[in-house]
Parts: structure tokens; sequence; C-alpha cells
């Protein structure tokens, strides 16, 4: 490839990064755990959401001859991405939906707001799931119809610009819609927040769009004029850790508070949900149920620490018991 082919193509090789990175880790949590166990209906479902995303990039890239090489031997994507599956049961998966133990009510909430229809601010402190309700609520509405289309912008993570040029800075914004068979399909752009809002706004509305993570210095970016034209026509969700922000950006009477997650036997199904997944050990390993009290107690009613501790505790035990 040419450094012309390579510029032509950077959003979808950034793509191609990110989802051969979770094949890597899909890999890694397989050779850990016992390889010649049946993939779980967990496991099948990922792979065949992985197996989604990477026929078209497969596809693209087939058609990229190699300058250098003409002999180059083909993109080949391997047997299990490009097999047909005969259970159509996981077409109808959407794509990222998951349930989350003791989130169903706080869902429900969001959407609620979200269809009457006005803007939300989440407001929580790090870890206690804004991330991951927003996910879930933006699956919620798109899988109703209730939006046309769903941008999703990661505030925290924007794209290095270089210094000294005034240019506002670009964000990965991931565009999401729905097709017929119930898939969320998700295309990346580089875009700035001016550009994404002018894109909204020509397209005529009826969107639903997350900034993810916003902070005081991202209040800068908001045209007033246009931020209210575009919290009139669309839905919005904003979270943050700080009521402030919040409230400057969607108003003092359209905040969501996350609501730590009381009931301990809810927390301790978010981890082994999280433990079955990576498939590492089993959910009825001796040492992994001596520790649940532990667990549940050093998570505070946190999802996040949940998930986190599922993700270390499992590979501990697996590395000792060996």
């Amino acid at each position: 490839m040419t450094p012309s082919t390579l510029k032509d193509h950077k959003v979808l090789l950034y793509t191609l990064n990110d989802l051969l990175a979770d094949c890597v880790t899909f890999q890694e949590q397989r050779r850990g755990a016992h390889t010649a166990r049946p993939l779980s209906l967990t496991e099948n479902s990922y792979l065949r959401k992985l197996q989604k995303q990477l026929l078209p990039i497969h596809s693209t890239l087939a058609g990229i001859k190699a300058d250098d090489d003409a002999d180059a031997a083909p993109f080949v994507l391997p047997w299990w991405m490009t097999a047909t599956e005969t259970d159509d049961s996981l077409e109808r998966l959407l794509y990222g939906a998951c349930e989350i133990h003791g989130f169903n009510q706080q869902v429900k909430n969001l959407v609620d707001m979200l269809l009457k229809p006005k803007p939300v601010g989440i407001v929580g402190m790090g870890g206690s799931g804004k991330t991951a309700l927003a996910q879930l609520a933006l699956n919620g509405v798109l899988s109703e119809k209730k939006f046309q289309m769903g941008y999703w912008v990661s505030l925290s993570e924007p794209l290095e610009q270089p210094k000294g040029t005034g240019k506002e800075t670009k964000m990965l914004v991931k565009c999401v819609e729905e097709d017929s068979n119930k898939f969320l399909w998700v295309n990346r752009q580089e875009w700035t927040i001016g550009e994404l809002f002018d894109k909204v706004l020509t397209s005529g509305g009826n969107c639903l769009i997350v900034l993810d993570g916003a902070k005081p210095e991202h209040i800068s970016y908001l045209n007033e004029e246009i931020w209210l034209r575009l919290l009139s026509q669309n839905g919005v969700i904003v979270t943050t850790r700080l009521r402030e922000v919040a409230e400057t950006m969607v108003g003092k009477g359209n905040l969501y508070h996350m609501q730590f997650i009381s009931d301990p036997d809810k927390i301790w199904w978010i981890f082994k949900d999280t433990v079955e997944e990576i498939g590492m050990i089993d959910l009825d390993d001796s040492t992994l149920l001596n520790m649940k009290d532990e667990i549940v107690e050093r998570c505070f009613g946190l999802p996040l620490a949940a998930k986190t501790l599922a993700e270390i505790i499992p590979r501990r035990i697996y590395e000792v018991d060996g």
C-alpha cells in the first residue's frame, strides 16, 4: 500500500486494528481456559458479531492491489469469520446488546426520559456504570425505531491534532444504525464535534447523540445556537462525573443520577456473568465461591468494579491452581 492508500483507509484500518485486538484477546482467553470445550452461546454470539464487522473490511482490503508486490498473498479472514451460521437465533442479536443485572429499571427510566423527548445528563462517579447505561439505552431506543440513527462520541479519547493549527480537535464518531435483521451496524468516522452537529442538523434530526465523558473544557465546543437547535430536534445523552457540566449542557431538570446497586446478589450476578464470558474457570470453583462475600464487599455497589474483578480474579485462581 502507498502512503496515500493508507491515508484514504485510515479509519477502516483503525477499526481493523481494534477488531484484531479483540480476536487476540478472545484467542488468549480460550487458550487460558480449556480450548477443547465447545463454544458457549455467548462465545458464538461474540464471534458472530466479529464476523459481521470484519466481512465488509475484508471486502474492501481484498480489492486493494499491493503496489510493491503484485503477487502478494490476498488478505484472507480465518474460516470461522467467513463460515455461514446455520442457527438463525443468532441473527437477531443486537450489536453490543447485553443485560446488566440491577440496570433494568435504570434503563427503563432513562429510555422514558429520552422518549418524552428530552435531553438527559447521566451523572455519577467513575465505575458507577454511566457508559454501560448509555449503551443499553442507545440499543433500546434504536431497536424500537424511536430514532433513525445513533452517534456515539467518547470525548475522553480525541484523535491527535497537530499543535498550533488552531483547528478543532477531531473525534472518532461511531455511527450506529439498525438493519432489517435487527443488527446494529457501527460505522466509524473522523469528525469534529462541529462536523457531527452539522451532519445531524442537515439530515433532518431525529437522531440520538451520546457524548460520553464530558468535562468542563468540552462545553467550549458548543455553539449555543446550534446546540439548542440540536436539543430541540434530537435525543441527546451526556455522561459526566460533574453535575455542573451536565446542568450546563442539558439543563438542571434533565439529570439522571446513577444509583449504586445495593443488592449484593445483583453485584454477584454481574461478577458471575463476566466470569462466564471469560470462561477461564468454572462458576462453581470452590476458591471463587469462598471469596464471594469479600468480592461483593470490595465492589461497593459499582458494576465496573464487579466486571474488573471478574477479569482479574479468575486468572489468578487459574494460575495458582494450574
